[in-house]
C-alpha cells in the first residue's frame, strides 16, 4: 500500500515539474509574440498614413518643390523622415529581442561551463575489500550514473535552447522584412503624388536609405557567439548519448 502510495505521489510530482516547465515555456513564447504582429512604425503606419492621404501629401509636397537631388536619384525632407522612423523602429526591435534572450543565453552559458565541470570530475576508483568498500563503491556507482543523467539533460536543454534562439531569429527576420516592406509600399504611395505635380522629372522611386542599426549588430554577434559555443559543445560530447544508450 505504502509503495503505491509513494509511486502515485511521485507521478504527481513529475507531472507538476512538466506542467511548470510547459509553463515557463509558454511565458517565454508569449514575451516573442509580438515578432508574429504587424509592424507598427511611428510616423510611417496608421490611419493618417493610409495610402490616399500619401498620395495627398505627396501631391502636396510635389507642388511645394520638395523634390531635392541625391547621388542616386532623388528625395524629398518627408522621405528621409520615414526612412528616420523606420531606422528607429528596427533598432529598438533588434534591442528589445536582446533583452528577452539575454536571460536564456545567460542560462546556456552557465550550462556549459556545469558540463565543462562534469566532464573534466573523474570517477572516484574504490579499492578493497569488505563492507565499507561496496558501500562507497555502490556510492561511486551511484554518483557517476548522477552526473550521466545531468550531462545528457544539459546536452538536451543547451539542444532546445538553439533550437529556440534560431527560431526567434526566423521570426525576427520576418518581422524586419515586413517592417521594410510597410516603409516601401508607404513612400511607394506618396511618391505617386510626388510625380504628379513635381516640376522635376522624377524617377519612379525615390531614394530610400536604411542604414546598418547597432541594435542589430550586437544581435547578430551575440546570436553567433551562443551558437558557436553550444555547436562546440554538443560537438564534443557527441558521443555520450550513445553510452548512455
Amino acid at each position: 500500500m505504502k509503495e503505491k502510495e509513494q509511486i502515485n505521489m511521485q507521478k504527481q510530482s513529475e507531472g507538476k515539474s512538466n506542467t511548470k516547465t510547459s509553463n515557463k515555456q509558454s511565458d517565454r513564447d508569449n514575451k516573442f509574440r509580438f515578432l508574429d504582429e504587424t509592424p507598427r512604425i511611428k510616423g510611417v503606419t496608421g490611419f493618417f498614413h493610409m495610402p490616399f492621404i500619401e498620395r495627398w501629401t505627396g501631391t502636396r509636397d510635389g507642388k511645394r518643390n520638395q523634390v531635392c537631388p541625391v547621388a542616386d536619384g532623388y528625395t524629398t525632407p518627408l522621405v528621409c523622415n520615414r526612412e528616420r522612423h523606420y531606422n528607429s523602429y528596427v533598432d529598438s526591435v533588434y534591442s528589445r529581442v536582446i533583452s528577452l534572450e539575454a536571460p536564456g543565453i545567460k542560462r546556456a552559458y552557465r550550462m556549459i561551463l556545469e558540463l565543462e565541470e562534469l566532464l573534466s570530475e573523474a570517477s572516484e576508483q574504490v579499492t578493497g575489500d569488505g563492507e565499507e568498500a561496496n558501500r562507497m563503491r555502490r556510492r561511486a556507482e551511484a554518483d557517476k550514473k548522477q552526473r550521466q543523467a545531468r550531462k545528457l539533460e544539459i546536452l538536451q536543454e543547451l539542444s532546445s535552447e538553439r533550437t529556440f534562439i534560431l527560431m526567434v531569429d526566423e521570426k525576427l527576420d520576418h518581422h524586419v522584412e515586413a517592417a521594410g516592406n510597410t516603409l516601401y509600399a508607404n513612400v511607394s504611395s506618396y511618391w505617386c503624388g510626388v510625380r504628379r505635380t513635381s516640376p522635376v522629372v522624377v524617377d519612379f522611386y525615390p531614394v530610400v536609405e536604411t542604414r546598418e542599426q547597432p541594435g542589430r549588430l550586437k544581435y547578430m554577434a551575440n546570436r553567433d557567439e551562443i551558437i558557436e559555443a553550444i555547436d562546440t559543445t554538443i560537438k564534443r560530447v557527441s558521443g555520450l548519448l550513445d553510452t548512455l544508450q
